[in-house]
């Protein structure tokens, strides 16, 4: 049986109940770097669980000796956290079924491990201050990854419009001037996907004749392509999308060059998670809107991307 969290899962086996913390944009380095912790039912003296409210978070916490120190769950590499008003009947799933495999064993005592010892010691300012710093950056890494414009959403490494997506590195994204569209469009590029047929081509000839100063966003995928006109305050949303949609076919022509290495760590998945722990409240993408952030949840606001 699984249980998801935000940062990652809890597994129960016969025998055992792992921890996994995998999710780069919330667990924190000092969770990951025990991910996965896996625990002999024998071994656990007792389930810590807050359940999660429609506004609240809650946690699956495991004690394993007298005495374990309870810290926040967000450092606690003997806790998952489990995300507000989500989830609920499945944790409490999770936890009957975990308590009853607890129950059917007779406890021992585990052998105290250095990595353990050490977590009894309080975090340190400077460490805490480093692992929300690395938070932040990987927010704002998944920030600069994810942006909407006029039908177009980029998401991760991928530009999708509709039911359609390409790849960032097979598409080009261009802001220029009337007279420059024309030229732009021409070539190899038109002759190879007859690009200048039907109400493309009618506006690529309004614009040959007139508009030669007006600024447009043209996006040429694989298999299409796109001409918007952009005026007053959309020219600075469409430099934005410009800009992040090369920015990602930068980093996907990087990916694909670099060598393959089996120990490499997964690419972050670009389905929108929950903020890192610390970041203030506010409004921040997810999916196809935007949501607000309190502080220490989701909540049920959304509004559109802008």
């Amino acid at each position: 049986m699984e249980l998801k969290s935000v940062e990652g899962r809890a597994t129960l086996t016969d025998s055992v109940v792992t921890l996994t913390f995998d999710n780069k944009l919330v667990a924190l380095p000092a969770k990951r770097a025990v991910s996965p912790r896996e625990i002999s039912l024998r071994h656990v003296l007792e389930v810590d669980f807050l359940a999660p409210t429609t506004w609240k978070p809650g946690y699956l916490r495991i004690i394993m000796r007298e005495g374990q120190a309870r810290v926040n769950p967000v450092h606690d590499t003997y806790t998952v956290q489990l995300g507000a008003g989500r989830r609920l009947k499945e944790a409490q799933e999770f936890v009957a079924q975990l308590k009853a495999a607890v129950d059917a064993v007779q406890y021992e005592t585990p052998e105290p491990s250095t990595e353990a010892v050490q977590e009894q010691n309080p975090v340190s300012f400077k460490d805490v201050v480093s692992e929300f710093r690395e938070a932040g950056s990987a927010l704002d890494d998944f920030r600069k990854s994810n942006v909407a414009f006029r039908g177009f959403r980029l998401a991760g490494r991928t530009l999708h419009k509709g039911n359609k997506s390409w790849p960032s590195s097979e598409c080009e994204v261009v802001i220029d001037v009337g007279a420059n569209v024309s030229a732009r469009v021409t070539g190899t590029r038109i002759a190879a996907g007859a690009l200048l047929g039907g109400t493309t081509g009618a506006l690529i000839g309004s614009i040959a004749k007139k508009d030669r100063s007006a600024l447009y966003l043209t996006v040429i995928t694989p298999d299409d392509m796109f001409i918007e006109r952009v005026a007053g305050l959309d020219e600075k949303k469409a430099r934005d999308f410009a800009m992040k949609v090369k920015r990602a076919c930068m980093l996907q022509e990087r990916e694909a060059a670099e060598p393959l290495d089996d120990k490499a760590e997964p690419v972050i998945s670009s389905t929108p998670v929950p903020p890192p722990p610390g970041v203030p409240a506010g409004w921040y993408p997810n999916g196809d809107v935007q949501r607000y952030w309190d502080g220490t949840s989701w909540t049920e606001h959304t509004a559109p991307l802008v």
